[in-house]
């Protein structure tokens, strides 16, 4: 795999791992209702890189020590050129969504970091954030939908509900990127071909 070779030969090997059939992304916060997500990939080659080199690269940077990691991160680079970006979350709810959305946009600037120093091409790849969590309560999305007509009634901007409903509807996208934000709840293995 070619971008494995190329991150290999700047950083070690303890920092990721391939896989032909099924990659698991896991939490390792102790006490997370959400332990993992598994990919299914029969016959796909996939790169798995842990949050470990993500850490690794935030904190050679040093300007932001504050910045986030996501739970780890896909890449597919035969025909369908793919990296995903995973962040696993107990609840959903609009915090946990917008720390996700952080945690995802801060790992994607730190891959691009990490992708320059390798001389990797980015702009081939299709990169979609994945966010998973417990299933929302009815409750929970109840609320926000209130909440969001209430900030279309006063004409607010960005609203963290618009947003999480969005998630949910599968047409969330990260302003400052433009990359797509896809959900999935935990517990689900999930088939390649649904990321892609």
């Amino acid at each position: 795999m070619e971008l494995y070779d190329k991150l290999t030969k700047i950083y070690t090997p303890e920092h990721f791992s391939l896989s032909n059939t099924q990659t698991v992304i896991e939490e390792d916060e102790k006490g997370a209702a959400t332990r993992e997500i598994i990919i299914e990939h029969i016959g796909v080659d996939i790169l798995k890189i842990n949050k470990s080199l993500l850490a690794l690269e935030r904190d050679s940077i040093a300007n932001n020590p504050h910045a986030f990691v996501c739970d780890g991160i896909i890449a597919i680079d035969e025909k369908n050129k793919f990296i995903g970006y995973f962040e696993l979350k107990s609840t959903c709810s609009t915090n946990n969504v917008l720390k996700a959305r952080a945690q995802i946009t801060d790992s994607q600037h730190h891959l691009w970091s990490i992708a320059s120093k390798s001389a990797i091409d980015m702009t081939s790849y299709t990169e979609k954030g994945i966010v998973v969590s417990q299933p929302i309560s009815d409750e929970a999305h109840r609320k926000a939908r209130l909440r969001r007509q209430i900030n279309d009634e006063r004409g607010n901007g960005f609203s963290p509900y618009h947003f999480l409903l969005n998630l949910l509807k599968g047409k969330a996208i990260i302003d400052e990127t433009g990359m797509p934000l896809l959900y999935f709840e935990a517990g689900e293995i999930i088939p390649i071909g649904k990321m892609l």
